[in-house]
């Protein structure tokens, strides 16, 4: 046991142990009012912040309410300037109808509104660059706008950053994901990736029109490439998760690269089902019908004749429509109504013109198609088979059982060739294989052509500025899909600077073809060629 001796302590155990007690009290005291003076610093910290945070917003908010009357001001001294007749007038300018015209953003010189509607212009009215400029000019006329007219640039510059923020943004992480995917081509060697989708949940009943709009689609991604694989395909679906999560179904036509990039995708991802496009699949089945047909070969060719023999001349109303070197057999159904009706037109000729030299020039330029009058009739049938299947799926979907309902539509004449029956048997079929990816209770998407629909109004504004190549008016696809508001439009121009557009564009695609077919026919300039002094001296 340990005695008194054995501590270095000289003091007494009895007043040790009283002076530790007192000692231990008073570190509790201290560390008491330690831990309170911590808990009320922490609290002042956190009080300091909200009200920063709410002096920021105010502050904020003042900045917009002073830019907004600096505006009005502006107004307000443009009308003080304007001439007495026209005072009266100015009561009902455009700044007061039309909402936005009074909100000015940090760094811009024109109003939302007016930008707003100059972006509307290009992509609701789909009109050109310059043919907007000169619009707003009309309006800046009639309206007395406060502000002059911005020039095409600038509008390109507008479509282009919302274009970049509606790719960019922010998008819902969930399964009920909808991809769409293909391919756009212009001239050129490049070529862009381009992957829209919607979710299953904004297709909802309560929708008045079945068919998708281009408001209805997100743009998820885009990338322009000179050369593509089944590979990178993989690997752009494979990134494009990080913005959506794993879709559960995608839409595509069966192009290989296209083809072999979804498949790999959907074994490494076997939650996605792959859907082939109804429009590119009944493409095919006619193309696989009617390629060797000798009889439909033989009408194409009397077709373009007849089209060259009646364009310049008084029948012109007659004359068959223009073939297209791609995409023939989704077009198909223009040639064969023509056919048909200009043989109804033969059947009554004699009512419709006067004399009979007249009827006797006429029958010498059309009457071939007489010959073709029983292939017209089961080509017509075909083609409304293959119309009724599309609507079908474009209207209805793909759903459990989907393929019973299509089997009453697709019913046919008693004249029906064999041939007919095949197509509609290979119909049906698609549909009844499409239909059993679904699950109970689910409608999946049968038809990409809403993206074949932004292609084609991409492609007429592309074309009247850059004769048809790949440039940064590609960030035109993402800014035609999705709603475009003057909410959207504000977002885009406070987020998207024009640096990033530029950099992203050079980055993308260096030297555009007007560029590069500029300086390839431009004049060279020498330089001025100065005599040899020296040798003039000698």
């Amino acid at each position: 046991m340990t005695t008194q001796d054995d501590l270095p302590y000289t003091s007494p155990a009895r007043k040790l142990i009283r002076f530790f007690l007192n000692s231990r009290d008073q570190w509790n005291a201290k560390c008491q009012q330690a831990k309170a003076t911590v808990k009320r610093l922490e609290n002042r910290v956190r009080f300091l912040e909200k009200s920063k945070d709410e002096w920021k917003a105010k502050a904020k908010a003042l900045e917009a309410e002073n830019a907004t009357l600096k505006a009005q001001i502006g107004v307000v001294s443009m009308l003080a300037e304007a001439p007495a007749e026209k005072k009266n007038s100015s009561s009902t300018t455009a700044l007061s109808l039309v909402p936005g015209f009074d909100i000015l953003l940090g760094q811009h010189y024109y109003p939302l509104g007016l930008i707003t509607l100059s972006v509307l212009l290009l992509l609701s009215a789909c009109v050109g660059l310059r043919c907007g400029e000169k619009i707003l000019k009309l309006l800046n006329a009639f309206f007395q706008l406060p502000r002059s007219t911005p020039s095409w640039s600038s509008s390109r510059l507008w479509l282009l950053r919302v274009g970049y923020y509606k790719l960019t943004r922010k998008k819902d992480l969930a399964d009920d994901w909808v991809w769409i995917v293909d391919f756009t081509i212009q001239a050129g060697p490049m070529k862009g990736l381009t992957v829209v989708g919607l979710r299953m949940s904004w297709l909802g009943d309560e929708r008045n029109d079945p068919v998708l709009c281009h408001e209805d689609v997100e743009p998820i991604t885009l990338v322009p490439v000179q050369q593509s694989n089944g590979e990178f395909v993989y690997q752009q679906l494979e990134e494009a998760i990080e913005k959506t999560g794993v879709p559960r179904q995608i839409i595509a036509d069966q192009g290989g690269d296209v083809k072999a990039g979804i498949q790999k995708f959907i074994e490494t991802h076997p939650q996605t089902d792959f859907i082939y496009d109804v429009k590119h699949f009944t493409a095919r089945i006619l193309e696989r019908e009617f390629k060797a047909d000798l009889m439909w070969i033989e009408f194409t060719k009397w077709a373009v004749e007849t089209r060259m023999a009646l364009h310049q001349t008084a029948l012109s109303y007659l004359e068959p429509p223009n073939q297209r070197a791609k995409s023939r057999y989704m077009n198909m159904d223009l040639l064969v109504d023509w056919g048909v009706k200009a043989l109804s037109f033969l059947d009554r000729i004699e009512e419709y013109l006067k004399t009979k030299a007249e009827v006797e020039a006429l029958k010498k330029k059309m009457d071939w198609i007489i010959q073709f009058r029983t292939d017209l009739a089961e080509w017509k049938e075909i083609l409304e088979l293959v119309e009724k299947t599309e609507a079908y799926v474009r209207t209805k979907g793909l759903f459990h059982d989907g393929d019973q309902e299509l089997r009453c539509l697709l019913r046919l004449s008693p004249k029906a060739t064999e041939r007919t029956l095949r197509i509609r048997w290979s119909l049906i079929e698609y549909v009844l294989d499409a239909s059993l990816k679904a699950k109970p209770g689910e409608r999946l998407l049968g038809s990409s052509e809403v993206l074949e629909s932004v292609f084609g109004k991409f492609k007429y504004m592309q074309a009247e500025h850059v004769k048809g190549s790949f440039t940064g008016m590609v960030l035109a696809i993402p800014a035609m899909v999705s709603k475009t508001t003057q909410e959207v439009v504000r977002c885009a121009l406070e987020t998207i600077p024009v640096h990033t557009v530029r950099t992203w564009m050079k980055e993308k695609f260096g030297k555009s073809a007007l560029t590069k077919r500029k300086e390839a026919f431009s004049t060279p300039i020498h330089p001025e060629q100065k005599p040899d002094q020296f040798r003039l001296s000698a």
